[in-house]
């Protein structure tokens, strides 16, 4: 599953201050955070995360989450918080794709 984390912070940056566009065109955004974080690490559960108060994840470079990072995730669940009337224009995609601007 293809995701952007940039458009996802677009979309909190533009509920938390209001921010009016004439248009606006996102690729991927990552709505249900929280949920897509947990499912990107098959051997991952929230449950640890929980009682460990963090989790050591392993890839090209040891990365430590802390429980707190997953709960603002979930707090910032764009799908139950986003509050703009504007539209937009919101692509899914499954491969890098290039775009005209």
């Amino acid at each position: 599953m293809e995701i952007s984390y940039g458009s996802y912070v677009s979309l909190l940056e533009i509920n938390k201050n209001n921010f009016e566009f004439s248009s606006i065109t996102l690729l991927t955004p990552a709505i249900c955070m929280g949920e897509i974080f947990i499912d990107f690490f098959a051997n991952l559960k929230s449950e640890d995360l929980e009682r460990q108060g963090y989790v050591d994840i392993k890839a090209s470079k040891n990365i430590r989450v802390q429980y707190d990072f997953y709960r603002e995730l979930l707090r910032n669940n764009i799908k139950e918080t986003y509050r703009s009337n504007q539209e937009m224009l919101i692509i899914q995609a499954s491969d890098d794709i290039i775009s005209r601007i």
